[in-house]
């Protein structure tokens, strides 16, 4: 059996001017009016990376701490990646933690400089060239650990589905110290609310902070189907009136996961033999949203429609008995578990807002366009899930 190389690496990606921040503003607005600009910075933003291999194949996994990207920006990290490592055949699933207390590099809410478009693509580019650069002969293993009171259904707080369930991955180097862990949770990253001006990575912060410091190491988070899934804070204190969505209470449930994720890890079984398989597809999906079609044909969203769809990506990646598929955009709770229980693998991941963001993706039975919020209003139509269903790769 193939022996695991791997590899780890993280980059800042904090802007050194303040910038419009994502989220809590009028969405797909022109000009400056109405949006939250950051007044400072409370810690780092990072682009954070694993490369795996197993002789033949390589992947590399980079999430950055941002509300999300579009495909072209994942892509031109990939194209960085090539240039830097030389390589044609790594493959590099780019993904986002959707933090809403990071730059709007979406222009969904003001926008930003180019040039801080360029800083992203060069620090997640070059985490990727170090990771890979990096790998050495490691040891795998997975676990999966249930975190719960963390997380409430945004549009059903009572009875609402969830997904509670956190998937673990941890690699350590040949000698035993932590190479990396990465923890996958499905919760949007919006403790801090409207009232913050500050750039910050929220709840994964102290989650990495706390694993870091127990296991060493680099720590990742890696979101899934988080569409409908808000920290308690958030659903409680909407409005952000009550004094919940504070520093403190993103501490709270940073610390709370790693917590579990932590004792999860004492149960880890590490094995240096791997098998990886690694497939991707590309869905095509109509664009029934008709905001959404201004916003394209006013160049707002940068992306190249096929024949009037929009065409994304999805991959699927089996390593031993742990299995990932990728999400491109904000899958609602009930859809990931409905994913879940197709999954053939042992331990199951879903990487939310990875390969591109295709917004929210809701159940048609739960489609309410009478409803204010923004999930009817972002999302490309009520066919998006059946029109992504027919076309997913096998599981």
């Amino acid at each position: 059996m193939p022996k695991l190389m791997a590899g780890a690496a993280k980059r800042i990606i904090t802007p050194e001017m303040n910038l419009r921040l994502a989220g809590y503003g009028p969405i797909f607005r022109p000009g400056p009016w109405g949006h939250r600009v950051a007044s400072g910075v409370h810690d780092d933003i990072f682009a954070r990376c694993l490369a795996l291999g197993d002789g033949g194949k390589t992947v590399a996994f980079v999430v950055l701490d941002l509300v999300s990207l579009f495909q072209v920006d994942m892509e031109t990290i990939r194209e960085r990646v090539r240039e830097k490592t030389g390589r044609g055949d790594l493959m590099v699933a780019v993904g986002t933690t959707h933090n809403h207390s990071a730059p709007d590099v979406i222009g969904a809410y003001g926008g930003v400089p180019k040039r801080y478009k360029r800083l992203i693509h060069e620090r997640a580019s070059d985490a990727v060239a170090e990771a890979v650069g990096n790998m050495a002969p490691a040891r795998i293993g997975f676990a999966t650990t249930r975190v719960e009171g963390i997380v409430k259904n945004n549009r059903d707080p009572e009875a609402g589905p969830l997904d509670e369930e956190a998937a673990v991955m941890l690699v350590e180097a040949k000698g035993g110290d932590t190479l990396a862990v990465l923890v996958n949770f499905a919760c949007h990253v919006d403790v801090l609310g409207k009232r913050n001006t500050l750039v910050t990575a929220d709840f994964p912060a102290y989650l990495r902070r706390d694993l870091e410091r127990e296991r060493g190491g680099t720590a990742i988070y890696f979101n899934g189907a988080q569409g409908d899934a808000y920290p308690r804070q958030t659903v409680e204190d909407h409005d952000d009136e009550k004094g919940l969505r504070t520093f403190e209470e993103a501490e709270a449930v940073g610390s709370a996961i790693a917590k579990a994720v932590l004792e999860a890890l004492a149960n880890v079984r590490l094995t240096a033999d791997v098998t990886i398989d690694a497939r991707v597809s590309y869905p095509e999906v109509a664009i029934e949203n008709p905001r959404l079609r201004i916003a394209h044909l006013l160049r707002m969203i940068p992306r190249k429609l096929h024949k009037g769809r929009a065409r994304s990506e999805m991959w699927v990646v089996k390593i031993n008995d742990a299995q990932i598929l990728t999400l491109p955009g904000q899958f609602f709770c009930r859809l990931g578990l409905e994913l879940k229980e197709q999954m053939k693998g042992t331990h199951k991941f879903l990487f939310g807002l990875t390969g591109d963001d295709l917004a929210y993706v809701l159940p048609p039975d739960e489609w309410d366009p009478t409803r204010k919020g923004e999930e009817e209003q972002l999302s490309l139509g009520i066919n998006t899930w059946p029109a992504i269903k027919e076309q997913l790769p096998p599981l």
